[in-house]
């Protein structure tokens, strides 16, 4: 699965995390997707709500959020808006350990070992790469003592490889010609049974979600720069602009075009300013 687009990251393949600070809107959601890492989420400001494998958590301020491999997840915002550090630590750094962690931790010891994990990256001092897998592995060691929060029963599992399966395939092929006919006979199953599970388990239709993956991807090409709102529609698997335009702003509240303005207007600034701090510079 890939990972979603969150505007600026800090990646080193050979550090083997992704990190990146995010600002989550009320009228927006990071929709449904799994990944093969831990994701942990730390909240700065706001409240987090994050739905796991068809259970729903909310998370405050000094939180850390705890996103297990393979499992199916989306987040959400009741505030205004959310804003969180997100760390991603690959899995071939602590190998078969830590298989299944609790889905929160507010021990103390956790929120230092994650805000020392975000000096390092901020400062970067020599070796800061072998003392942020060091302190990785002690925050994940710290979390895995604490108990699960998890109280509501677990929506089985068959439903729930369904729908990652169901995903998977369609993250792997949103940007082409792609229908629930297509989908169904990808997954052997028929149309009617799969769209009942998946609006079971996701809340959306698989239309819906589509969608949303579609436009979430051209509102990354649009932030970053790279497209037009046309070319972002097209590389995104829409082929009517004018579909393309009303179904982002059901989505986001607003047009496409507002987001490559704000984009367009950012990097006026930036030339103005000549320096600006990038989410990964931020300190907590």
């Amino acid at each position: 699965m890939p990972y979603e687009h969150h505007g600026n990251h800090y990646i080193d393949n050979n550090l083997r995390i992704i990190y990146h600070i995010d600002t989550l809107c009320s009228n927006e959601k990071i929709c449904m997707h799994w990944h093969k890492n831990i994701e942990l989420l730390l909240v700065i400001s706001g409240t987090l709500t994050v739905i796991c494998d068809g259970i729903e958590n909310t998370f405050k301020e000094n939180d850390i959020a705890v996103i297990n491999k393979y499992q199916l997840h989306e987040m959400l915002t009741s505030d205004d808006k959310c804003t969180y550090h997100c760390l991603i630590i690959w899995s071939d750094m602590y190998g078969r350990s830590f298989s299944e962690l609790p889905n929160k931790s507010t021990a103390p010891a956790a929120l230092d070992i994650y805000k020392r994990i975000l000096n390092e990256l901020n400062s970067q001092p020599n070796n800061f790469k072998d003392a942020v897998e060091g302190y990785c592995k002690v925050l994940l060691s710290i979390i895995s003592r604490e108990k699960s929060i998890n109280i509501q029963e677990k929506i089985p599992n068959k439903k729930i490889e369904l729908v990652k399966k169901t995903t998977e395939y369609i993250y792997d092929n949103f940007s082409g010609e792609l229908t629930l006919d297509n989908i169904s006979e990808y997954m052997n199953i028929s149309k009617s049974y799969l769209c009942h599970i998946f609006k079971e388990v996701t809340g959306n239709t698989i239309n819906q979600f589509l969608n949303i993956v579609r436009c979430t991807h051209a509102k990354a090409k649009l932030k970053s720069g790279e497209c037009n709102v046309s070319e972002s529609a097209y590389q995104s698997g829409f082929q009517n602009l004018s579909y393309f335009s009303k179904t982002y702003k059901k989505i986001f509240s607003h047009s496409p075009t507002d987001d490559l303005k704000i984009n367009i207007s950012t990097k006026q600034y930036i030339k103005q300013k000549g320096d600006y701090e990038s989410p990964e510079n931020v300190k907590t």
